[in-house]
């Protein structure tokens, strides 16, 4: 009760009473992260470059409340923190975002908060019994609308998956944004709350605070899972349901992949000034997807765009696009004409191996993929030298010899 009473001398509270109109459940799914869709799309052309891989990370909501404020509480005086406790499945996660719920404007009383700042924080939990310890990260929020405030811009990492989200109150009230609360069974007791200018953070007797994490994990580090904590509240990765309740899951959204092509990021070009192609729709599990076709595609730079269907209003997302990746139509023993020189090992990164007829007086000349020449020197008379390419760009380089001057066939280089 003391730690209670403690916390009442900073907490200004307003009760507001909702008949719930729907049933509670956890949702662990984003359909949107703050800017793009999706966390990170990668391409990477498999070791025989016949086919792509294409894997994406994908954007999760997590949170505890029910949707519905039943409460709301802003401290007295500035510097004081509201936040809730994360334990985030599979390890390391990145938090890029976070919703939190003021409101519709009528409390605090006499008061309005559109337009005003608050500091959306993030904590590790290496404080002392666990309890918020190192600032993870933290941006200035404008809060430009009521109910749910989307706040944009953070990237805290953290390596263990266990981490403190909230907002620490930057003016007086009663300008300033409250943070919502949910006070309905079933609670999870994961709120926190530090008085202001004492630094203690302290178990909030208010439950639950409604902030909602936006969370980038790998499917890797997730995998399949489903949680149950004491209070029954059941979060699992492809559904938005409780079994408790009787409800049943939702299947994953359908994404449209697309072959990006005719662009060069060596001349400042990007995925965006190419070609695009559609080529497959799949759903959202597992976020991968193996391009086969590339393997009859002509040489040059290509990218893949990602779109997501919103089944909320039945309309597809901007294209998200990946890395470039360079492709070669035929293999690299293809492409060596054994006759005049060899070149290995293709692909590196360290150094390569020009060999060619030794006692012949040859010229060894290197040049990139729109022409410039990033080598050239006489070839030694015994027909083999190493150039050391370990600080050359990675892309594609062209390697060709000239007998006084006869420029023979020139072998495809990747420096990878």
């Amino acid at each position: 009760m003391k730690t209670k009473f403690q916390l009442m001398v900073f907490f200004v509270i307003y009760w507001i009473f909702y008949t719930p109109n729907h049933a509670y459940a956890q949702r662990a799914i984003s359909p949107e992260l703050p800017n793009t869709i999706f966390c990170e799309i990668n391409a990477t052309m498999m070791d025989n470059d016949s086919s792509c891989k294409v894997d994406w990370r994908n954007p999760w909501y997590w949170y505890w409340d029910d949707g519905s404020g039943d409460e709301y509480t802003v401290w007295a005086v500035p510097d004081g923190e509201t936040v809730n406790k994360f334990e985030l499945p599979g390890g390391p996660a990145q938090v890029v975002g976070a919703e939190i719920y003021v409101g519709d404007g009528s409390f605090p009383a006499g008061g309005s908060f559109l337009g005003t700042d608050f500091l959306l924080v993030a904590y590790d939990n290496d404080g002392e019994n666990g309890m918020p310890g190192t600032l993870l990260d933290s941006v200035v929020i404008t809060v430009n609308n009521y109910d749910w405030v989307r706040c944009e811009g953070l990237n805290a990492i953290d390596e263990d998956g266990i981490l403190y989200l909230g907002m620490r109150q930057l003016l007086y009230p009663p300008n300033v944004a409250p943070m919502g609360i949910d006070n309905e069974m079933p609670i999870v007791y994961k709120s926190y709350a530090r008085q202001p200018f004492t630094g203690q953070w302290l178990f909030s007797p208010y439950q639950d605070f409604m902030i909602r994490a936006i969370v980038c994990f790998s499917w890797k580090q997730v995998g399949s899972f489903m949680l149950k904590n004491d209070t029954n509240i059941v979060v699992s990765r492809i559904s938005d349901f409780n079994p408790v309740l009787g409800q049943r899951a939702n299947l994953p959204q359908s994404i449209w992949v697309s072959r990006i092509s005719d662009f060069n990021p060596a001349q400042g070009e990007t995925p965006e000034d190419g070609v695009l192609t559609v080529i497959d729709s799949v759903f959202g599990m597992p976020a991968l997807y193996l391009d086969t076709a590339m393997v009859s595609l002509p040489d040059g730079y290509y990218a893949y765009g990602l779109k997501r269907f919103n089944e909320e209003d039945s309309t597809y997302s901007d294209w998200s696009y990946s890395n470039p990746v360079y492709h070669i139509l035929t293999s690299i023993e293809d492409v060596i004409s054994k006759e005049f020189f060899s070149v290995y090992p293709n692909p590196t990164h360290e150094q390569v191996v020009v060999r060619a007829e030794a006692g012949v007086n040859n010229t060894i000349q290197v040049t990139d993929i729109i022409g410039r020449i990033v080598f050239r020197s006489k070839l030694p008379l015994s027909g083999e030298m190493t150039i050391n390419v370990s600080d050359w760009p990675k892309g594609l380089y062209f390697v060709s010899l000239s007998d006084h001057g006869v420029r023979n066939k020139a072998v495809k280089l990747v420096v990878d």
